[in-house]
């Protein structure tokens, strides 16, 4: 099955192997959106308290929303996370109830991703689906 939208066709449903390493990379660029932010405040505590979760958590719970359904991580693994009933690119909302279920829910999240429908909690809940990217219609960063 083929879903085309906008500038981006997407494929089937991604494999688990692809989401598991691009949600590494998105937590990677996560923790060093954090560190940049420790360190740019260094001599403000008070602010590093604040400012280093507000980095952190807005980047790794709304990047699925951005460039088509493709955080950093996913893009460069040529996946993306769309909508199951528009069928286009997810937006803020849903990109937020996903990762959310996740860091809430953790280990029996990630047990919805090797039932039939390959879908993780945070997925139903957010009513997504990560599938591939079809070759020749990634979106530019």
């Amino acid at each position: 099955m083929t879903i085309n939208t906008n500038s981006l066709n997407y494929g089937s449903t991604a494999s688990i192997a692809k989401r598991f390493y691009a949600n590494f990379i998105d937590i990677v660029i996560a923790l060093a959106i954090a560190a940049v932010i420790y360190a740019l405040f260094i001599r403000n505590r008070e602010l590093q308290e604040i400012l280093v979760p507000i980095g952190y958590f807005s980047y790794y719970l709304l990047a699925d929303s951005f460039n088509g359904g493709q955080s950093f991580g996913k893009k460069l693994f040529e996946i993306a996370v769309v909508s199951r009933n528009r069928r286009g690119p997810c937006n803020f909302l849903q990109s937020f109830a996903r990762k959310t279920s996740l860091l809430i829910f953790s280990l029996f999240d990630i047990i919805f991703v090797i039932s039939k429908s390959n879908r993780r909690l945070g997925d139903f809940i957010a009513n997504t689906e990560v599938v591939d990217v079809l070759p020749n219609t990634r979106a530019n960063l």
